[in-house]
């Protein structure tokens, strides 16, 4: 029976949803978690921290109470337990540097319209003609996932029997310092565009982790890593490489046990699904495809423009 007097809950939801996202990113931007990490604070000895106006601050502390990142009691908040252990500068967890990440694909994500009418990226976010300076700060803000997902990787899959590991388009290196973290017998080598292996390179060095972490410079749409590998790894890297390119490499060339994990959105769009399907095709010798999935991979397969370029969601509509 048809409702003759619907209600616009699903609207209504989404039209507010934005807002707890917003209090996030201001509340990391303020770097306000962080003086929150020891003892609870009142609104006005935050602000007197913060150097703000405690009149200014108390809507957005009550809207990420609201939001479940902080507590309140008696007039004095404190961090969740989530926001201690993600949210304060200088932990190992810390996901707050990623936060002019989230502000440009926000800031992105309002041009769709745009993009879709004009049939062009309207918010690109070219890496070929990135400075030095913003690839450091993309890599870098996304070290902390990077991390997260080798973690992830170790505890879902078993790499015991391995010895070498491939991290194709690692970027900041994170995924493969954390696996050998894990598997300390473990040599990784990171393969990325030579513009990002210096970064690459600065980190794994800051990690304390070159021992057990090569860095090579290639274009893996035309190039092949040098070295033998029993896994690898390919996060986000589908989604750079489009249907007509093919990958260089041949890992029956490198080891006849290669495991690959496969990053790819938990909803793909119909082209990445083809692509997966036809993955033995490309790399004949894999025996396991371990689907793992990440965000990254979800605003990358749906906002790739070419193989080196990707926009926010600006050209969503050509995937579908």
């Amino acid at each position: 029976m048809t409702d003759s007097n619907p209600r616009p809950t699903n609207i209504e939801e989404l039209e507010w949803a934005v807002w707890p996202s917003f209090a996030l990113l201001a509340g990391i931007r303020l770097d306000l978690f962080t003086p929150l990490k020891d003892v609870p604070l009142s609104v006005e000895q935050l602000a007197d921290k913060l150097g703000v106006e405690a009149d200014k601050l108390k809507p957005l502390l009550y809207a990420l109470a609201a939001a479940g990142l902080l507590k309140v009691e008696n007039g004095l908040f404190s961090n969740s337990s989530e926001a201690n252990r993600f949210l304060v500068r200088g932990l190992a967890f810390y996901r707050g540097g990623k936060h002019e990440v989230l502000l440009n694909n926000w800031q992105a994500g309002l041009r769709t319209a745009e993009s879709i009418r004009t049939g062009a990226p309207q918010a690109k976010l070219d890496f070929a003609g990135a400075s030095a300076a913003e690839l450091e700060t993309f890599y870098r803000s996304n070290h902390a996932q990077a991390l997260r997902r080798g973690r992830e990787l170790t505890a879902t899959y078993d790499l015991s029997s391995h010895r070498t590991l491939l991290d194709v388009g690692g970027g900041s290196g994170g995924l493969a310092i954390a696996v050998t973290e894990t598997h300390p017998h473990m040599q990784a080598t990171v393969a990325e565009l030579p513009t990002v292996t210096p970064i690459t390179r600065r980190i794994v060095e800051e990690a304390g982790a070159s021992g057990r972490v090569q860095v090579q410079s290639i274009n893996i749409l035309n190039e092949s890593p040098s070295g033998a590998f029993d896994a690898a790894v390919l996060s986000s890297v589908k989604s750079q490489a489009s249907m007509e390119s093919s990958m260089s490499f041949d890992l029956t060339q490198r080891s006849t046990r290669a495991s690959c994990c496969v990053d790819i959105a938990s909803r793909p769009p119909k082209s990445e699904i083809r692509s997966v399907r036809h993955f033995d095709s490309v790399f004949p010798s894999v025996d396991i495809c371990h689907l793992f999935l990440g965000y990254l991979a979800l605003l990358r397969l749906f906002s790739s423009c070419n193989s080196h370029a990707f926009g926010s969601w600006s050209c969503l509509e050509d995937h579908f």
